[in-house]
Formats: C-alpha cells, structure tokens, sequence
C-alpha cells in the first residue's frame, strides 16, 4: 500500500488562497462544447520529464457536500446570490485536493498553475487541519483573503473536495479545496468530460450535485522532478529488514512512500547484506550502504546507510555449523541439540560443544528423527554430553554400522521410541564398560535388532 505521512514540521489549520487567472493551459482530459463543436483543451502544462508518484486516498465526498450549505449561508449573510454547486466541480477539487496532500501550493506538482487543473477554476482557496466541513468552513471565513474569494458576487458556481490520507487505520492528512467558477458560456453550453466521443453539448442547467459517495483509491500525480527529493530508511539491525523509500516535495510537502516497483536498489557492500523484493537480508554485522534511485529518473537517488547488528541467540533458534544444525534449547545454560547433519556426510562425530555468535554451548541431545532415513550415514560418535536421543533419531539408517556412545547419562526415559530401530542388522554399538549391562537392555528396547552386537569400548 501507498501511503502519505506528515512533514515533522507539520503546522495544523494553515490556509492559503490565491486569485488565479485562466490559463490557456487546461487538463488533458477535458473537453469543452464552444457552442458549435467539441474542443480539446491545448496542453503544455507539464515538465519535460514528470516523475509519477501514486499514493492512496480517501475521498470524503459526504463531508464536501456540507460546504455547499455553509458557503452559501456565508453568501446570503454579504447579500450576494448563491453560488450553484455542480459535480464536475466538485470532482475538479477533489483532484486538487488529492494534489496538496503532496505539495501543499496552488501551484500544482508538475508546475502549473491551479487553474490548469480544470477548465471551471478561476479562484482556490486550500486548507488543512480540519476534520469536518464546518470546522474548515470557519477557519475560512475567519481569514479575511478566503472570505473575500467566498462571497465574491462574480462568482456562480462552486466545487468543493475534501480528503483523507491514511497510515493503516489512523488518518494523518486532511486536505480542503474550495473552487469558484465565473458564469462563462462554455459552462452554460456544457461539455463532457467522461465522453467526448459523443460530441454533444451536456446543458450545463441538467448537470447534477450530490451523487458522489466516500471511496478510496490510489491517485498518481505528475511531479516536477525539480522539486522532488528522494529519501529511504531501512528498518531494523538484523534479519531480513523491510526497506521504506519516499519521495519529498520542497517547501511544505509530506512524504509519499513508493512501492518497491518504483525504484531500484544497488547494494553497495555485498559481504554485508543483500537485498531482494523490498527487503534486506543482513549477511554479517557491520555498516551497510544502499544506492536506491527513482526508476523513472535515475538522476533522482540517495544513499542510505545503516547498522546491521548481530541477531539475537534466542531459545529455538536454529544455527548450522560445519554444515550440521542445532537448535538452541536454553540461552540461560548455554545448550543446544543436535537437529540436522549434513547429508553429505557418512560418518558423523557430534561435538561436546559448538561455538554460535562466538559463545560456547554444550550438546546435550540429539533431536527427534535427527538422522531418520539417512541412507548415507555409515558410523556416529554419542558425545558424553548427551542426556536425551529424541524418538525416532536414527531409524531406518540402514548403512549405520558403527556407533560409539560416550556418554553414560542416558536412561529409558531420555531415549525415545524406536530411536535406533532400523539400523544395519550386523552394526557394532561401543558404550562405556561400566553401563554396559544397562545400555544392552536399553538400546534392544529402543529397536536394535537381534545380530547388533553392544560392546565395551
């Protein structure tokens, strides 16, 4: 998901309005009917090289609707005539308000003026901070500029656009555009902007206000690359650590954060950490350095640099050593047990002790089904650390001949069931003299066969 969050210098209830001239310079997808035929307004509104950014919003179309009735009481109050709200107004400030989200001017983000943004925009007035249409309206009139633009009497008709943005359930950003429009016969002949093809005039009386209803959805805006700065964070020390990459407008903007098809990432110190789908993986502790760049302009880049720490030895945690894995059964006594060998081996001596994160900790178990079906393992050495063979841990080694057992503090209850059944018919099991007696009875109630043979080592 896309979001927007605040400027840390973020200041609440700011509004701005500006008077704004039209401009022969009009959206690309508006049409307008001159009384005779359909004309495309001419556009050369955008930069050379616009960079796209989308991000998600909520269009609260609901709370807009109630400007209309608190403007025109404005209005009655100064004695001028109400202004006539309109749908394809209100759709024009809504799009605007979508656009100071990101780059809180009148001037829009690719570097037009306002009034570029529809062919009915001939003053704006903007404002943040407010919730509710009330609450915006009268911080508004209590600013004597957007009064005066608010009950101006050459103005007819009206739109008026509220949004939401959002960081996961909580809003972060709410944006107000109020727009006024001068009575203008191209207005009053009509236009249709969703369907041009049709090259008929929609009289401007018959359009309707009111029909739109709450939705999110993600907008794109073309940004002047000009005023955009690139910035990222990753997060975290270890593991794998999702990477935020954002873009920044000048001035009083928010961040817009990208999605991971929006830029590149080149890994600067590749013995440190990798990267891969918007995450990086810490290979070692260290300083690691990122070059992440817009994909749309590569000019547009920044580096990021961050720890990566060891992670943590944790009660669970599984670690391979010389190829053959453990499971850390407690940090506090520092013992763990053996899990895994490696199946390219055919004889496996397991260690007293192994070294994780550069401490020592005692073997004191093999795992359930530790080298179950191990076809390759030949011979195993027990060390005199083990206390407990899990269930299971050598069945089926049917070329396991050769086992020494060291330890001498197994017992019934620490081997578990069928723990060496299935092993070769004539293998050879070497335990200490002293138990020899007790690990006969135990290793045949465990699974060994008839012809294995239990010595003295």
């Amino acid at each position: 998901m896309k979001r927007i969050v605040y400027n840390l210098f973020f200041i609440i209830f700011v509004v701005v309005c500006i008077s704004t001239v039209k401009l022969d310079a009009q959206a690309d997808s508006y049409q307008y009917w001159n009384g005779r035929q359909w004309v495309k307004a001419s556009s050369n509104r955008y930069t050379n090289n616009p960079i796209e950014v989308t991000y998600e919003v909520k269009y609260c179309y609901e709370e807009a609707y109630k400007m209309i009735d608190l403007v025109n009481a404005e209005r009655r109050k100064a004695g001028v005539p109400e202004l006539v709200a309109k749908d394809e107004l209100m759709d024009a400030a809504m799009m605007r308000a979508a656009e100071t989200a990101l780059y809180w001017e009148h001037i829009r983000p690719d570097g037009s003026s306002c009034s570029s943004a529809s062919l009915f925009i001939d003053r704006e007035n903007i404002h943040t901070g407010s919730h509710t249409a009330k609450d915006a309206n009268k911080s508004l009139v209590d600013s004597p500029g957007h009064y005066a633009a608010m009950v101006d009497k050459k103005y007819s008709y009206a739109g008026y656009g509220y949004v939401e943005i959002y960081e996961g359930s909580t809003c972060i950003g709410s944006y107000w555009v109020q727009n006024f429009s001068v009575a203008n016969k191209y207005y009053e002949d009509g236009y249709d902007r969703e369907h041009p093809e049709n090259n008929k005039p929609i009289p401007w009386d018959s359009m309707t206000v009111g029909k739109r209803k709450d939705y999110t959805a993600d907008f794109t805006a073309k940004v002047n690359p000009d005023i955009l700065s690139l910035y990222a964070k990753v997060n975290g020390y270890e593991g794998e650590m999702p990477v935020e990459v954002s873009v920044r407008t000048v001035g009083w903007g928010c961040s817009c954060y990208l999605s991971d098809d929006q830029y590149d990432v080149k890994v600067l110190t590749p013995s440190i950490c990798s990267y891969q789908n918007g995450k990086v993986k810490g290979l070692k502790a260290g300083k690691a350095k990122l070059l992440i760049s817009l994909k749309a302009d590569s000019s547009i880049n920044t580096t990021v640099e961050f720890d990566i720490k060891d992670k943590p030895v944790k009660n669970g945690s599984s670690y391979t050593v010389s190829g053959n894995t453990y499971k850390v059964t407690s940090t506090g006594n520092k013992t763990v047990e053996f899990k895994n060998a490696d199946d390219s081996q055919n004889s496996v001596s397991i260690p007293k002790t192994v070294k994780i994160k550069g401490k020592t900790y005692k073997v004191t178990a093999i795992a359930a089904n530790a080298f179950k079906d191990n076809k390759k393992i030949k011979a195993v050495t027990i060390p005199a650390n083990i206390t407990k063979i899990g269930k299971n841990a050598f069945y089926g080694c049917k070329s396991l001949k050769k086992i020494t057992v060291k330890t001498t503090k197994l017992t019934s209850s620490k081997v578990g069931k069928n723990a060496f059944k299935g092993i070769h018919k004539k293998a050879v099991i070497k335990v200490p003299g002293k138990k020899l007696g007790t690990y006969k009875k135990l290793l045949k109630a465990k699974g060994i066969g008839k012809s294995v043979k239990v010595k003295k080592s």
